[in-house]
């Protein structure tokens, strides 16, 4: 699960760097470019594994059971929808952290500037 997210933030930040190397007419066209090719890697790498995991070679290198693949019933949550469910939290989550480590940061110069002044 923590895998599938890793390289979902790898695959950002490769397409950020890729996409200053374009030259593109403004910085909304480089966006849209790298928004769109993001989101078709992350299509790929995440949504597509629940394809992947009807394949039976795939089912049993990973671990993954379920009798009928068109049916996701309770065997199907117990051992890939629970690793599903983990990477899409994961991805909610990951893009937030950097934000708020900035801010953590930026509010701690500030109180430490404050507690200087008086």
């Amino acid at each position: 699960g923590i895998w599938v997210a890793l390289m979902n933030t790898f695959f950002t930040i490769l397409m950020d760097r890729a996409g200053s190397f374009e030259k593109h007419q403004s910085i909304d066209d480089m966006e849209s470019s790298n928004m769109t090719r993001v989101f078709i890697l992350k299509f790929i790498n995440t949504g597509c594994l629940v394809l992947l995991y009807s394949q039976k070679i795939v089912q049993r290198m990973v671990g993954v059971k379920f009798g009928d693949p068109v049916n996701f019933d309770i065997d199907w949550y117990e051992t890939g929808g629970v690793g599903m469910m983990i990477v899409m939290g994961i991805n909610i989550i990951s893009p937030h952290i950097g934000p708020l480590i900035a801010y953590s940061k930026h509010r701690f110069k500030i109180r430490r500037l404050e507690s200087n002044l008086t």
